[in-house]
């Protein structure tokens, strides 16, 4: 009963191992199968079949050989570009606008000096208006003063 213990215990000989009483060399060999091919005794013919069961596959995209200084440099001056353009665009706006701007300004001053011309004028005649009632006044004044001398 010495022969069988729990532990592997590989004989003199090497011919069988104690453990699950199985020669040494199914003994040294590992619990799965290498070729994938023959699990379940059955030949891989489809993606679709067992063979996804054990074997997980990853599908990279290629790497596409790309010089990324070239392809740096195209996309810096694709954005030059874009931006020459985009100022080159603001700068003929503005140029279109500013003679626009100028005769707004023309016009708001004109408004503002045609006001000021006006309230000028009502002014005027206003202190005018004031100037006779005063002048009236004193003549009344003196008209009272003589007759009560």
């Amino acid at each position: 009963m010495a022969d069988k213990i729990s532990f592997v215990n590989m004989s003199h000989d090497k011919s069988a191992c104690t453990q699950y009483n199985k020669p040494v060399s199914e003994v040294n060999r590992s619990f799965s199968e290498s070729d994938m091919s023959t699990i379940g005794g059955t030949e891989y013919t489809t993606p679709t079949s067992t063979r996804h069961m054990f074997v997980s596959t990853r599908l990279k995209r290629k790497r596409e050989d790309i010089d990324l200084s070239t392809e740096l440099s195209n996309f810096k001056e694709e954005i030059k570009n874009i931006m020459t353009t985009m100022i080159n665009e603001h700068s003929a706006e503005l140029n279109k606008i500013n003679p626009t701007l100028a005769d707004i300004k023309n016009t708001n001053h004109n408004i503002e000096n045609a006001f000021l011309m006006a309230q000028n004028d009502e002014y005027k005649k206003k202190i005018e208006k004031l100037e006779q009632q005063s002048q009236q006044d004193r003549l009344n004044i003196a008209t009272l003063e003589e007759k009560i001398e």
